[in-house]
């Protein structure tokens, strides 16, 4: 009687006959003639370069060392402007972490040149490109091509080895400039089963799945039991599947920045494979991809999260203060952020994991995100309050995907506290905060609440956003000048913005700033008043202006809103590719009280008006009325929501044209007899 034992995935020697797929679209060192002649890009002559070609491969194969990831790239670039001159510089990420190893070799790259109708060529040299780090678990390879100037045509191709197997490199078929042609291919071995995440709204020319073969050869071993013993080796040949899929956009135009839209890498056309499942022969299935339940069962279980949340003793003779000096659960939510944000200080590092612990934290007085927020959550849960962390994407980050959970996109935590039947988001790592606000970086559409028995979503949208007041008392002389005070109270994001620069920049530089605000408009008594525990800052100033009105004959034409110029609006362009981001809602709010001069009476005066967005996301009131030689004029303009899509930009960008066209309005005045 034998017992055999096969030697599975770990212990395989692959023999792999793959079929690649179509010849590459380029050839590395055969730049044309044509290329280099090229003075502009046709449908985009404004494009100041232009990728003419990237391509890249991506396979799963077996070395010596094992199943690797091994990648390939060749890409070709034209400039054609002084501003294209940025395209020389290049970064390419690699992981540097435990247990991953990743490897860029194989780098090269030449610049061509057109000098008297012949091509010079220059060929990167390793004292253009160096290496640092970017993270505690990245590097980055950099580099710099030579004698790039208008006109050239630059490339470069290299390799990537990587054992890590959860996620593959994004590929990106768009740029911020035009993509002439954008090739990708992926294949792995059956073994592995990979889901796609793509993105993006350009159209890919090309996607075709195909199939090729591979085999395995293997060596198992066997005991012979009885007297006898002994060993004996067999080798096996195991064909296997490998799927890929090749995908080709061509002629892709550049993505530009639009005004209020998010970071350009969020739309960008692209795709990545996150790894779904692995299954080795004669073996069941193993779960990569998480869902959501085990997600919230590995952080409530780790060591440095869910852990770090709970009570401690080393912070309660301090929590006991706080206690004492907290009439109720508003205050004593709010002493306990101060208490963090004024004492410990945030590194800058983010991460949803802590990295020092909550008591290290709390002994040196500095600490990454999750430090200082799990030590927060620790400290509420002490003093008897509900609180919950939440992981979240930074806006620098990137938008998460609520379908798959992809721990990569996540790079952030905050708290969540509930006070008195109402949650509220907290963030320590910045003081001066009013409560319930945190700070612009984390204002990134939704965060995922990780607690025992209601894990879900949460909208990242504070309770009050960018917020302003005006009180305006002014008269208007005969000669057309307006002369009058104004009162500005600033309070949300508003608030928050201009404490920073005060604090930054000083508070004459920050008066400047306001008389700098006018161009036409002498400023004078500038007061600015901080409430530091409301958060909100009043500004206080004389004006008188000369360049508000304007006068044909008998007549006196002024904006009654008393503005210079007419603001331009941000959503003029009738379509638009990327969705509009705000951060935080709007809220501006003018009230003026304006005196006619004497021997003038009002010709005409602009009609009321209340407009509103769909489903209550916002609203315009503009309310204007006579009363004796003053006319009082109030207006409202308010955003609530935030985020609007592609498709909801028509409606929004009516709702702004509306509001501009009204603002722009005149009041007209005549001189009597």
């Amino acid at each position: 009687m034998r017992a055999t034992v096969f030697i599975i995935a770990s212990c395989l020697v692959f023999i792999s006959t793959q079929l690649f797929a179509d010849k590459a679209p380029i050839k590395f060192g055969k730049v044309s003639m044509e290329e280099l002649q090229m003075e502009s890009y046709p449908g985009d002559p404004d494009a100041e370069a232009a990728i003419l070609c990237d391509y890249g491969e991506t396979r799963i194969i077996y070395t010596s060392a094992g199943f690797q990831i091994m990648s390939e790239r060749t890409c070709r670039v034209k400039i054609f402007n002084k501003e294209g001159l940025d395209w020389a510089d290049w970064t390419l990420y690699f992981y540097d972490g435990d247990n991953i190893d990743e490897n860029i070799n194989g780098l090269k790259g030449y610049t061509y040149n057109l000098e008297n109708g012949k091509i010079v060529e220059e060929k990167l040299s390793k004292d253009n490109i160096y290496e640092e780090e970017s993270s505690e678990t990245q590097r980055a390879l950099k580099f710099t091509m030579p004698k790039v100037k208008e006109g050239s045509v630059i490339e470069f191709t290299y390799k990537k080895t990587s054992d890590y197997f959860t996620l593959i490199d994004k590929w990106y078929f768009q740029r911020t400039i035009p993509v002439k042609h954008s090739e990708y291919i992926f294949e792995s071995p059956e073994y592995f089963r990979y889901m796609p995440v793509e993105q993006g709204y350009a159209r890919l020319d090309i996607r075709e799945n195909f199939t090729n073969t591979g085999s395995a050869s293997f060596t198992s071993k066997s005991r012979n039991s009885g007297y006898t013993g002994g060993t004996n080796y067999s080798n096996h040949t195991v064909k296997y599947t490998i799927y890929g899929t090749r995908f080709v956009a061509k002629d892709v135009p550049a993505l530009k920045s639009e005004k209020y839209s998010p970071k350009l890498f969020n739309f960008l056309t692209s795709i990545e494979y996150q790894l779904s499942t692995v299954q080795w022969p004669q073996e069941p299935i193993k779960k990569i991809l998480s869902d959501w339940g085990e997600i919230n069962k590995m952080f409530l279980e780790s060591e440095n999260f869910g852990n770090q949340m709970k009570p401690r003793n080393f912070y309660k003779d301090d929590l006991a203060k706080i206690k004492l000096a907290s009439q109720n659960d508003v205050a004593l939510v709010y002493n306990i952020y101060r208490f963090i944000s004024n004492n410990i200080e945030w590194d800058g590092k983010t991460g949803f994991y802590a990295d020092n612990g909550i008591r290290k934290t709390y002994m040196d007085k500095t600490g990454n995100d999750a430090d200082i927020n799990l030590l927060f959550i620790s400290m509420c849960r002490a003093a008897g309050l509900t609180a919950n962390p939440v992981i979240m994407s930074t806006r620098s980050h990137g938008l998460v995907n609520p379908i798959y959970p992809i721990m990569s996109k996540y790079n952030y935590v905050i708290a969540e506290v509930n006070i008195n039947g109402t949650n509220i988001l907290v963030d320590a790592t910045q003081s001066g905060l009013p409560l319930g606000l945190i700070p612009e970086r984390c204002l990134n559409q939704m965060g995922r609440r990780i607690c025992e028995t209601n894990s879900n979503w949460v909208a990242l949208v504070p309770y009050k956003g960018r917020e302003s007041v005006s009180f305006c008392q002014a008269k208007i002389e005969d000669d057309g000048s307006v002369a009058g005070l104004i009162q500005e109270k600033l309070s949300g994001y508003a608030a928050i913005d201009a404490q920073f620069e005060i604090e930054t920049d000083g508070m004459d530089k920050f008066k400047e700033k306001i008389i700098e605000n006018y161009t036409n408009t002498e400023i004078k008594n500038v007061s600015v008043e901080l409430d530091k525990d409301k958060v909100d800052v009043v500004e206080k100033f004389d004006f008188v202006s000369k360049g508000l009105s304007t006068k044909a004959g008998k007549m006196m034409y002024i904006n009654p809103l008393l503005e210079e110029e007419d603001s331009e609006n941000p959503f003029k362009n009738e379509k638009r590719e990327l969705p509009v981001d705000f951060g935080s809602p709007i809220k501006i709010t003018r009230n003026i009280t304006l005196t006619i001069p004497e021997g003038y009476a009002v010709e005409e005066i602009p009609e009321s008006i209340h407009l509103a967005l769909p489903e209550n996301a916002g609203e315009f009131r503009y309310q204007i009325r006579q009363l004796g030689n003053n006319l009082q004029i109030v207006s409202l303009f308010e955003v609530k929501k935030t985020f609007y899509s592609h498709d909801e930009y028509p409606y929004l960008r009516n709702f702004f044209s509306m509001v501009f066209e009204k603002q722009g309005e005149q009041l007209v005045l005549k001189k009597q007899n």
